[in-house]
């Protein structure tokens, strides 16, 4: 018995020491973002993104922080780095009215004016609702429902009332419909993220035909544009803009959204 209860407030001891610990870095996390909003509104927007700046080293991620940040560059006209912070935002809000809006104001201060491909109103809106949820959500929604829907057709198999069985019989088909949608919504958004690798060039690069400084060029990109990563070769990347057209730039000219 005295052993078990060693063990006991052994792992007692260890739960508390974790939860002072996730306490000491919330606090810590607060500390850092009442700061950085307190150096924003005297203006010193650099210390504001030290600030930001540790808070992301500590490993904390939000939509607001993403926001915040852009802002913070935006007001000392480091166009690049603003968009890239605001994309950051919009990939865990993608209908924030509020980043929207900042980043259509950084995109004009942009050299390129390559227009943006929208997909159509259907599949943009069905994209935006996948994307609320992470695929995890999906995937645990899928098999929660399945199973929901054997336990169902189970009852419908062993009711002997009529009236129960067609509501076993319809709960366990309408749960099937459900899990069948889920792993759906789960596929589509997996297959967006896998094919979309974004990236914000952060200085004027000239964009070549080969992944080597032989190559011929074949346009030239600005601080701020957004383009897709197709693949890497060394330390160069083969990009995609909205347009079409499609090279090769150093790795170090651009950064990754989803890094």
């Amino acid at each position: 018995m005295k052993k078990y209860m060693k063990i006991f407030l052994l792992l007692w001891c260890l739960g508390a020491s974790l939860s002072l610990i996730a306490a000491s870095q919330t606090e810590d996390e607060i500390s850092f973002f009442n700061a950085a909003t307190k150096a924003y509104n005297e203006a010193n927007y650099k210390l504001a993104i030290d600030y930001y700046e540790k808070i992301l080293e500590d490993g904390y991620h939000s939509a607001s922080l993403y926001y915040n940040m852009g802002n913070a560059y935006y007001k000392q006209n480091k166009i690049g780095q603003s968009i890239y912070y605001f994309e950051k935002a919009l990939l865990l809000e993608p209908t924030d009215t509020e980043v929207l809006k900042n980043l259509g104001f950084a995109q004009k201060m942009t050299i390129d004016a390559i227009p943006t491909k929208e997909e159509n109103g259907l599949g943009r809106t069905y994209e935006q609702f996948i994307s609320q949820y992470s695929l995890h959500f999906w995937s645990l929604l899928a098999i929660g429902t399945m199973m929901l829907g054997v336990f169902s057709y189970l009852f419908y198999y062993v009711a002997r009332d009529p009236k129960q069985k067609r509501v076993g019989f319809s709960l366990s088909l309408l749960l099937l419909i459900f899990s069948v949608l889920s792993y759906t919504n789960g596929f589509f958004l997996e297959a967006s993220h896998s094919k979309d690798n974004p990236a914000i060039i952060f200085e004027t690069a000239k964009v070549l035909s080969e992944p080597n400084n032989l190559g011929i060029q074949v346009f030239e990109l600005h601080e701020g544009t957004k383009v897709q990563v197709l693949e890497s070769f060394e330390s160069w990347k083969k990009v995609q803009i909205s347009e079409g057209q499609k090279g090769w730039l150093k790795e170090k000219q651009l950064k990754l959204l989803k890094d």
